[in-house]
């Protein structure tokens, strides 16, 4: 079976978290391949723990990019998580500045040691062990906010960033690291966003066109389209110019050998005006770019005044949400509302009298104050720096609006010039052509060379379309082979998906197909139940998320070379109890290779757990974020989620 490309993908070995003040005390976790199960109430970090590990490996990158165009080029730029991701994370009476991750993974047989800054958002060490052999990279050390401000590689080349991602690129034989970034944050990750990626058009069209394919046929292919259509375009071309000499073959069957002057005149000025309307638009090209120019600058200049101001916004927030919602009533802001919109006492349900006043700063019940000076500042500050952000956002939404009119002006002034021109060519043309015509008599020779010009620009349009047919029909047969690889992957592709989906659903019919949705774009389809699901609403919750899931551990399977991972945060929240046991068999299944499977996981009380726990057959490691982590009070007080996470522990040791 063809492998279209060999992907090796990370598989993480410990990690070590020291001086983050989220957490009580610096976290030691070796990952076992098998179950990794991260457990707490919440609130206790387990979220933030996996984005950690994510961190440490990628950086703040998310899968989206930010694609602007500018003098036709596209620009592209990696979308990130705010750089105070982590910091605003801390308690903030023991914010620590020097808070780092270690994280040892494997790629194959090669193995990286990596240390992040979780303050300054740094990679400051990079170390590669192959066969006993380490390595420490050498580069400059940089934060990120600095890293993405270089705006192309020849300056990001001397940086330690730069060389950790292009090595770890060659490792793991993805294209690029935008790939990587892709991968870590769509396929080997299942969060809190519950975003499914076999109903994502974007992610199965990089999978398709990069990874499940022949990579030199791809490449061929595209060369040949592209080919087909610049010699299309040249063919299209010369039969313009042709039957502009085509007129003037026929004006002189006509015998315009004795056009007067009046018409020779007239095209002079015809002429005339379109040299200055040629002119004209050079010079809207030229203020269209200058404004061009000058919405980019804005544009960025208000991104990084936002990017400011969401910190300091973020910041107020935190400090008013742990100093003053913290220790209110949980029905608080409730009742606060009732009392508002509804003019009723929330105590005895009666409408309120007419003179009932109630202070935003004053509780409004015993009438104390319910924020210390400092705090209503806060609060003054928050509301001051929400409404400088939000003038900031549609001042930046209006300088999108005006460059997205400026390009489609650009596009309408471009238009308009060629036209022009071609005019202008013709013109010129013709006004050569009844210049020569007004001599004594008809000029043979010049009749000849215009025929001649004619001829020649024939066989020049049938020699370029006949390149383009030539071009396009390989092109088709290219994508032919293409379509039929992609059919043979898809049936080793559909078996491990059946194995997985039929598992969780009870269903036998469970199977991927090749072939085009609803908007005619082609790509892997679920049949459930010999049901296609073109659309994920077509099924329930779980059973979209677990489907899901099965796809992602396909995708692993087939491109398996080494133990890779895989993320599922709180896997349970969406099983009724009749799924739980199907969907933990799912997740033993995918750790039979071996691989390293990461699970966070509430203190519910269900039997999704213990159906994972219960088997044996694999190693099971965990973290309890009850202990490691800051509980509320309303968590430290319940003694039953104490209880359940003495349970797990005891029943993982084995104890029971």
């Amino acid at each position: 079976m063809l492998k279209a490309n060999a992907i090796k993908f990370p598989s993480p070995i410990k990690m070590q978290i020291t001086n983050f003040t989220l957490y009580k005390q610096d976290i030691n976790y070796d990952f076992v391949k098998g179950i990794n199960l991260i457990i707490g109430g919440n609130g206790t970090g387990k979220t933030t723990f996996i984005n950690i590990l994510k961190f440490a490996l990628i950086g703040l990158y998310k899968s989206e990019f930010i694609i602007r165009t500018y003098k036709t080029a596209k620009i592209e730029r990696r979308d990130h998580y705010p750089y105070d991701y982590f910091s605003s994370r801390m308690r903030k009476d023991k914010v620590c500045s020097d808070a780092k991750v270690l994280l040892e993974f494997a790629v194959g047989d090669t193995i990286f040691t990596i240390v992040r800054n979780l303050s300054s958002i740094t990679l400051e060490k990079v170390m590669i062990r192959r066969n006993g052999d380490i390595t420490t990279l050498d580069g400059k050390i940089i934060d990120q906010k600095q890293y993405d401000k270089l705006i192309n590689n020849d300056e990001r080349i001397g940086t330690l960033q730069y060389q950790y991602e292009q090595i770890l690129v060659a490792e793991t034989e993805l294209s690029s690291f935008e790939d990587l970034i892709l991968f870590v944050n769509d396929l080997l990750m299942f969060d809190e966003r519950r975003k499914t990626v076999l109903w994502n058009s974007h992610f199965q069209t990089m999978l398709l066109s990069r990874y499940f394919n022949d990579p030199i046929l791809s490449r061929r292919f595209d060369e040949l389209q592209r080919d087909a259509k610049y010699n299309d375009s040249l063919s299209r071309h010369k039969s313009e110019d042709a039957r502009a000499v085509k007129k003037i073959l026929d004006s002189y069957s006509l015998d315009a050998l004795s056009l007067s002057e009046s018409a020779s005149l007239e095209l002079r000025t015809s002429i005339y005006n379109l040299i200055e309307k040629v002119k004209d638009l050079n010079d809207e090209e030229k203020k269209i770019l200058y404004s061009l120019k000058s919405f980019y600058g804005d544009q960025a200049r208000i991104r990084q005044d936002i990017d400011e101001k969401e910190f300091i916004s973020r910041r107020l927030s935190n400090t008013l949400s742990q100093e003053f919602w913290q220790k209110l009533n949980l029905k608080y802001e409730d009742y606060s509302r009732m009392i508002d919109e509804l003019k009723t006492c929330p105590m005895c349900n009666n409408p309120l009298p007419d003179d009932f006043e109630k202070s935003v700063n004053h509780c409004f019940l015993c009438g104390r104050k319910l924020i210390d000076d400092d705090e209503e500042l806060s609060t003054e500050s928050l509301i001051t720096e929400n409404a400088k952000l939000d003038a900031l956002r549609s001042e930046l939404i209006n300088i999108e609006k005006a460059i997205v009119q400026a390009e489609n002006k650009q596009d309408q002034n471009k238009k308009e010039l060629l036209n022009q021109k071609v005019l202008l060519n013709k013109q010129q043309i013709q006004l050569y052509s009844i210049e020569n015509s007004r001599k004594e008599t008809r000029n043979e020779s010049q009749l000849e060379y215009v025929k001649k010009q004619y001829d020649s620009l024939l066989l020049e349009r049938d020699r370029f379309k006949d390149i383009a047919i030539r071009k396009d029909k390989e092109a088709t047969i290219i994508a032919l082979t293409i379509d039929e690889q992609r059919i043979q992957i898809t049936k080793e592709l559909s078996r491990y998906f059946e194995s997985y989906a039929s598992r969780f659903t009870g269903i036998a019919s469970c199977y991927l197909k090749y072939g085009k949705d609803e908007d005619d774009i082609k790509r892997y389809i679920p049949v459930i139940g010999n049901i296609d699901r073109l659309f994920e609403e077509s099924l329930s919750e779980s059973q979209r998320f677990f489907i899901d899931h099965s796809f992602r551990m396909s995708v692993l399977e087939y491109f398996y070379f080494a133990p890779s991972f895989f993320i599922c945060e709180t896997p349970e929240s969406s099983l009724d109890l009749s799924y739980e046991e199907n969907a933990a068999r799912i997740f033993l299944q995918y750790v039979n290779r071996p691989n390293v499977l990461i699970l966070t996981l509430n203190l519910n009380n269900n039997q999704f757990l213990r159906h994972i726990i219960k088997d044996r057959s694999h190693k099971i490691n965990y973290l309890n974020l009850l202990k490691l982590g800051y509980c509320s009070s309303v968590q430290e007080s319940n003694l039953e989620l104490s209880q359940i996470a003495i349970e797990i522990e005891e029943s993982i040791n084995g104890k029971q």
